[in-house]
């Protein structure tokens, strides 16, 4: 008898089907509240990032370090809003009734496809890992890779921009560089005859 009730007083104020409703309203609020997870995730990282670099800049001594910690600084940036935007879309998609196990399987089956597909995009990035780590270039350094030389502009973990002394932009892929020959580190000599 109660529950009779209750179907009629529902239907008083027309929501007769709001079992419905809640199925669609719960997900789409679960995808709406990692969305904004993922966001103060990413603002979070940002600010702790920046806390860092600032303090290992006030640290550094040289012009060369301060150079290097914002390279790193950018890369870890891009990494860590990668990383946050693959875990958040996994759990949107969980929210919202897709199993992301099957999901998983294949993309662990399509990473491996593509991993030897594409040797040279993992031979780029982890070839860019490895020249940040050892310190081989930093923005703003003069230097000579492939057969190219010029400032560097930009370094990712995929290629370093690099602009010649004619203004030409140059976009050399880390797996390219098998040599590398920087022209500012700490110092370099200018010779000229005079006459």
């Amino acid at each position: 008898h109660m529950h009779k009730a209750i179907q009629q007083l529902l239907e008083h104020f027309d929501l007769a089907n709001l079992k419905e409703w809640i199925e669609v309203i719960v997900p789409l609020t679960q995808v709406i509240l990692i969305l904004l997870l993922a966001l103060g995730a990413i603002q979070l990282a940002a600010r702790l990032l920046t806390l860092l670099k600032t303090h290992l800049s006030n640290r550094s001594e040289s012009i060369e370090d301060q150079k290097r910690i914002e390279t790193l600084a950018r890369v870890f940036n891009y990494l860590i809003h990668v990383i946050i935007w693959i875990v958040a879309a996994m759990f949107a998609l969980s929210a919202l009734g897709f199993s992301i196990a099957p999901i998983l399987a294949t993309a662990g089956v399509a990473g491996i496809a593509v991993g030897f597909g594409a040797q040279s995009l993992v031979k780029d990035y982890f070839t860019g890992f490895v020249m940040l780590m050892e310190n081989q270039i930093r923005q703003g350094d003069l230097v000579e890779v492939a057969g190219k030389s010029g400032s560097v502009e930009e370094i990712t973990l995929r290629y370093i921009r690099l602009r010649d002394y004619e203004g030409a932009v140059h976009f050399i892929p880390n797996s390219a560089i098998n040599l590398v020959t920087n022209r500012s580190r700490l110092f370099a000599y200018a010779v000229f005859e005079v006459c």
